[in-house]
């Protein structure tokens, strides 16, 4: 129950950043004292779109089972992403 709860908290978080990179990649980059120049802002848009598969990916794997065989492929990578 609590790898499901991660699973779709982190998509949450994941999809509202995504969002955020994607449509104004300096309104959330302005958190962190970012400076955005063109080729920043193409890197921020595909760190956004990233994001967002990541979140789709966690979304969609939220009900299975850790002892399932792609809960052992998506998880390492969901780890190595964050």
């Amino acid at each position: 129950m609590a790898l499901k709860c991660w699973k779709i908290a982190r998509a949450i978080v994941a999809v509202v950043f995504g969002i955020g990179f994607v449509l104004l990649p300096g309104t959330p980059a302005g958190i962190y004292g970012m400076d955005f120049n063109p080729a920043a802002t193409f890197m921020a848009r595909l760190y956004g779109a990233a994001s967002i598969f990541e979140a789709s990916v966690l979304w969609m794997a939220r009900n299975i089972s850790s002892h399932d065989v792609a809960c052992h492929g998506i998880m390492p990578g969901a780890g190595a992403s964050n």
